[in-house]
């Protein structure tokens, strides 16, 4: 059985916002490629990621996530997530 680190790592390269219900949710944002003031450089793009513990809902994606890579029903993955919360 892989960890919830390495379900969680692999949603948040898949989507912008993974929620661990009952903890916070990870969030990825973007920054786009741009040239400083004098035009001389450019700044690469960019993804960083943010936390924001308020988000702490169950939408459903990470126990979808180790539901089916661990071959459980949707509350033995819940009730997984919670343990390990």
């Amino acid at each position: 059985m892989i960890s919830l680190t390495d379900h969680i790592e692999y949603l948040i390269s898949e989507h912008d916002c993974v929620i661990v219900p009952g903890w916070g949710a990870f969030i990825a944002q973007y920054t786009s490629a741009c040239e400083n003031e004098l035009g001389k450089t450019i700044r690469r793009p960019e993804r960083k990621l943010g936390f924001n513990p308020s988000l702490d809902y169950n939408d459903g994606l990470l126990a979808a996530s180790i539901m089916r890579k661990e071959r459980m029903s949707y509350e033995e993955a819940n009730a997984l997530i919670s343990e390990a919360v």
